[in-house]
């Protein structure tokens, strides 16, 4: 090889290696909406907005990422406080995620919530494709929000890792809406089982702060799942708290569901009935475990499903159901033998046909953990093309 050709080569692989070399550091005057949308707006990408360390405002309005470019928004720290404002819906952060790169939020301690019922305030919303934006929302705080949820999810694909969440006397952490209300296209696609087609839920805490005498958890859920959602949810601590995949019951069920390596724990004297509840879709549960079960109040916790309507079977997207409605058990082994798995609902859930208490039947394999979006800020860009010889 010619010593020009062998330089473009060295030259295309410092490229692959250093993919940030020409990213910036966009430091914004304060932490005020304004002036972070500014940051924002001025980004290109790749490009991180960091706010100033540890600085502290109260935000009415909302801060936005454009699915145009990826990012990292990076707190450093700082403390934003949701102004309340009754019945209205409040979001902090919108991201709308690119298929090109992962947009990332790090950083944030999250606090305030919403007056009035239901849920209607929103720390974070991240829209993305649903043929796969990616997205990482990483190492922040979401404090109580009350009648909030902490972080709305719609479409696929994309990591929440090394956060603290925490509610208080039940709510509903992390909405998983996937293909979005009315759409039931999730349960027209192959899913592969261990792959990373699904939004990835991993290494974080969940904190549902209960008290009463017995102390009932009131359903406080990590993550609830809908739509034709895909969840990957592994390696997590949750305190009082379960996991819920959404069935009929007027709804368009959760799809795909991979639980695994998980820890469950309980404040002293909790009354709580389950830490994963299944109402519709397929997948695996494994290898999770439950501590301080001597705290509890009752019997203890289940891995339980069930389906919300009655009828004929099948119901549409119930347990043990795949795509176009065909049959598809779920799998559920190796997890705390104290913890009972089960069907409330026997006559449309049967175990050996919608569910087995074994390893699956096909080859499954987890997705490599920790997810690789753990270890990077946005995706490399390629090597350049169309290289050719020079004579010597």
């Amino acid at each position: 090889m010619g010593r020009f050709a062998g330089s473009l080569v060295l030259l295309a692989l410092a490229v692959v290696l250093l993919p940030k070399a020409s990213a910036a550091t966009i430091d914004v005057s304060g932490c005020t909406v304004a002036a972070v949308q500014g940051g924002i707006d001025s980004a290109t990408n790749g490009d991180t907005v960091r706010l100033p360390r540890g600085c502290s405002a109260t935000w009415s309005s909302t801060v936005s990422i454009p699915n145009t470019k990826w990012i990292v928004l990076d707190g450093n720290g700082s403390i934003v406080t949701r102004a309340i404002s009754g019945e209205a819906t409040l979001i902090s952060i919108r991201v709308s995620a690119s298929a090109a790169g992962a947009t990332r939020v790090t950083n944030f301690v999250f606090s305030g919530g919403a007056t009035g019922s239901g849920y209607k305030g929103r720390y974070i919303i991240v829209n993305a494709p649903a043929s796969g934006g990616r997205f990482r929302i990483d190492h922040n705080e979401f404090g109580n929000a009350g009648s909030w949820i902490h972080l709305d999810v719609h479409g696929c694909c994309g990591l929440i890792d090394n956060n603290t969440f925490t509610m208080q006397n039940g709510g509903e952490v992390i909405h998983n809406n996937g293909y979005g209300h009315g759409n039931s296209a999730g349960w027209s696609y192959e899913v592969k089982p261990g792959s990373e087609d699904a939004v990835y839920i991993e290494d974080n805490e969940f904190y549902n702060i209960i008290s009463g005498n017995p102390a009932y958890f009131r359903g406080g859920s990590a993550v609830q799942n809908y739509y034709g959602a895909r969840v990957v949810f592994r390696y997590n601590y949750c305190k009082s708290c379960q996991i819920d995949v959404h069935g009929t019951a007027g709804f368009i069920g959760g799809r795909w569901w991979e639980i695994y390596e998980n820890t469950f724990d309980f404040y002293p004297n909790t009354n709580q009935d389950k830490i994963v509840q299944l109402r519709g879709g397929s997948g695996v549960v494994f290898n999770n475990t439950t501590v301080n079960r001597h705290l509890l109040a009752g019997n203890g916790p289940g891995i339980i499903m069930y389906e919300d309507d009655s009828g004929s079977y099948p119901q549409l997207y119930q347990v043990g159901r795949g795509k176009d409605q065909s049959s598809f058990p779920a799998y559920i082994w190796d997890n705390d033998p104290r913890v009972p798995v089960g069907s409330s609902s026997s006559a449309l859930i049967q175990e050996g046909r919608d569910y087995f208490r074994t390893p699956p039947s096909y080859n499954y394999v987890p997705y490599v953990y920790p997810h690789p979006l753990q270890g990077e800020d946005g995706p490399r860009p390629n090597a350049p093309s169309n290289l050719g010889v020079l004579p010597d």
